[in-house]
């Protein structure tokens, strides 16, 4: 990611090319990064939470 930033604040010849290359690399990675530390671990203690106290062990 610290790669693109570059990428994404040139404005040397050939800098619109790679800003459009460039962006999408780099929000893909946020948004991976943002999904696996956040909201990846919530999904799995609830679904751990619902094994535990769900409709199973009635």
């Amino acid at each position: 990611m610290a790669g693109l930033v570059p990428i994404m604040l040139s404005t040397g010849t050939g800098s619109d090319v790679t800003h459009r290359i460039a962006a999408p690399m780099l929000g893909g990675m946020a948004t991976v990064l943002l999904l696996n530390l956040l909201v990846l671990p919530v999904i799995y203690s609830l679904v751990l939470q619902f094994q535990e106290h769900g409709l199973g062990n009635e």
